[in-house]
């Protein structure tokens, strides 16, 4: 992760946070529309944390930190992938 974090933070190129945003919107909107059951079924999953970031990351554009979107790519992601299944183990 870290050529990833020099990269994402990289001043001279926005491409990386902004293809971030994208990662973390697409699937915390994603998560809204699962079957509550399934949600209900994985209390271990932050789900009112997903919809916050997501909201916090779509409506504020250009005042988003970039250490929080980076937390969230690299280390809130990985973890929830894992939780789900879908991941490799920590």
């Amino acid at each position: 992760m870290a050529r990833g974090r020099a990269r994402f933070f990289d001043p001279d190129d926005d491409d990386q946070r902004r293809i971030a945003k994208s990662v973390v919107i697409d699937p915390s909107s994603a998560a809204d529309r699962l079957p509550e059951s399934f949600r209900d079924a994985r209390p271990d999953i932050d789900w009112a944390g997903i919809r916050a970031a997501r909201n916090f990351i779509a409506h504020d554009c250009d005042g988003t930190d970039d250490e929080v979107l980076w937390q969230a790519i690299a280390v809130q992601l990985p973890k929830i992938a894992v939780r789900l299944g879908v991941g490799a183990t920590e």
